[in-house]
């Protein structure tokens, strides 16, 4: 069973990402990213892969490579944090270019299911 304490904990983490996403926007909003009104909720954008220096200069710090997934058959959807704006992730596509040593498997079980796959 949770305790007060816990949900202060909680409450006070909650409080420090909409801060950070709160600071965040005001720092992507003048490059015309499309920051939609769930941001504040969810802290997330989708950007273009051109987009990238520009938020990161925009937000002054590293992005870190999180997760990378099969999106599509041909696109692979990258996740990003960005190291001094906790609970703030960045998405982007990029396409899998030919010959590459990765190609997406897509399989049907009970429902679609596509799997990144590289070779060594």
């Amino acid at each position: 069973m949770r305790t007060i304490e816990d949900h202060e904990k909680a409450a006070e983490q909650e409080h420090v990402k909409i801060e950070a996403r709160l600071e965040a926007a005001k720092r992507l909003t003048p490059l015309g990213l499309d920051i939609y009104e769930h941001f504040m909720h969810f802290g997330s954008i989708h950007v273009k892969t051109e987009e990238l220096p520009a938020v990161r200069k925009a937000l002054g710090c590293k992005l870190k490579l999180v997760q990378k997934w099969a999106d599509t058959p041909y696109l692979v959807k990258h996740r990003l944090e960005a190291e001094k704006y906790p609970g703030l992730d960045i998405y982007y596509l990029k396409p899998i270019p030919p010959g590459a040593k990765c190609h997406i498997e897509t399989r049907r079980i009970f429902q679609v299911e596509s799997t990144l796959v590289c070779s060594i």
